[in-house]
């Protein structure tokens, strides 16, 4: 009975030794590592998960500052809107109060009644203040020069119902009465009307531009952030692909080093038991 040698471990972990006629033989096992394109392979996809990092932390960057700038946009937008809507309130305002004093001062022309010029200084007062804050804000030319119109005319306007109210104080009915019926004051008004109309037109204008700069600020961050998160989203994608290959191909690797090593201990076993059965036939013939 031949005594044949036994492997004491799996995976080429020992190297066998051959009989004695043998003895400056010596199988080792192949542990050599994966094959080069696998190295290469990991190395490139290495590379590439850095590469999709970069990238990724560019776009969210590029999104960030994209944002900031849309929402900058959408702020100034969301301010000369609120600009405009104020101007406008405040030219209308300035005809309710226009109209207010002329009906005063015609309401103490015929009743003499003090109470009157209360309402009358008054709306005074505010036509002057509404007057001066809305040229001081007006940002374009025309408006501005429809403005100036519409102040010189109510000056003139304002000019006249001085007179009115000072003969009506003087006991003058007669020529105040004149005065109140005289075209020269609805003329004024119907031209004060006219510029102060076509001002709130101009900015009623600017107020749809503002509104579609808003809507276009608005669509433009949306778009960004659409893109972005999607963008993130393939760069996420892609990573974990990368990582999942990366982590296949290693374990096809080691699969691959393990079969090496198993088909060297089983040719090293095969040679084992060759050497034994000429051992044997050796024996047998002597």
């Amino acid at each position: 009975m031949c005594a044949s040698a036994q492997p004491t471990g799996w995976y080429g972990r020992i190297r066998k030794h051959q009989p004695h006629e043998h003895a400056n033989e010596q199988l080792a096992l192949p542990l050599a590592p994966p094959p080069t394109f696998l190295g290469l392979f990991f190395m490139k996809s290495t590379n590439r998960i850095i590469g999709w990092l970069v990238a990724a932390g560019m776009v969210l960057v590029m999104a960030v500052t994209v944002s900031f700038w849309a929402f900058q946009q959408i702020e100034d937008s969301v301010a000369a809107r609120q600009s405009g809507y104020h101007e406008r309130n405040s030219a209308q305002e300035l005809l309710v109060k226009l109209a207010e004093a002329e009906s005063s001062q015609r309401g103490y022309t015929i009743t003499s009644d003090e109470s009157f010029l209360k309402r009358y200084t008054e709306s005074q007062d505010s036509i002057h203040e509404n007057m001066r804050k809305l040229q001081a804000s007006s940002a374009g030319a025309l408006s501005y020069r429809h403005l100036a119109a519409a102040n010189a005319l109510i000056e003139s306007k304002q000019l006249e119902m001085s007179k009115v109210v000072a003969l009506t104080r003087s006991h003058d009915t007669k020529a105040a009465t004149a005065w109140v019926q005289n075209a020269t004051g609805q003329h004024l008004m119907d031209s004060i009307q006219a510029e102060m109309n076509e001002y709130i037109r101009l900015e009623n204008a600017t107020l749809t531009q503002h509104g579609s700069e808003l809507k276009s600020n608005l669509r433009r961050l949306f778009f960004m952030l659409v893109t972005g998160s999607a963008l993130a989203l393939m760069a996420n994608l892609a990573i974990a692909f990368l990582i999942y290959q990366k982590s296949l191909l290693k374990l096809k690797g080691e699969v691959h080093l393990e079969t090496q090593a198993m088909l060297a201990l089983e040719k090293d076993l095969n040679q084992q038991l060759h050497q034994s059965n000429q051992a044997l036939a050796e024996g047998r013939e002597k």
